[in-house]
């Protein structure tokens, strides 16, 4: 079964930094045959974690982002998908809800505050 390894978890788990202080973060896994994957980015606030699952449905994202920062995650939209953000669905068979999720690239993406957040996917 393949697995997350130090080398892969930048290009993987895909968090960075986005300005100069890091106060703004993107999230943004790139989907694969892995398992699992797991890691983190350090910024002057603190960690980013990412914690993702990679299951056919759902697959699950999670990511602590420090105080004093906001962030961006994204994670790849699947026909007629549902995409629910700490309990609250974003974006359900192909339609945004009022929640400000949006999508591009094949991507839903969504604007989150620090602390942590759990995002599920799931595909019917």
């Amino acid at each position: 079964m393949p697995h997350s390894t130090p080398a892969w978890r930048g290009r993987v788990a895909r968090a960075t930094a986005v300005t100069a202080m890091a106060t703004a973060r993107s999230v943004k896994p790139h989907p694969c045959d892995l398992k699992w994957s797991r890691g983190a980015v350090p910024t002057p606030h603190g960690a980013t974690s990412v914690d993702r699952t990679f299951n056919p449905s759902p697959s699950d994202l999670d990511v602590d982002g420090s105080t004093g920062t906001t962030g961006t995650v994204s994670v790849p939209e699947i026909a007629d998908s549902t995409v629910g953000v700490d309990n609250t669905t974003v974006r359900a068979h192909g339609h945004s809800l009022d929640s400000g999720a949006q999508l591009s690239d094949d991507y839903v993406s969504v604007t989150v505050g620090a602390r942590s957040h759990h995002i599920v996917a799931t595909c019917k």
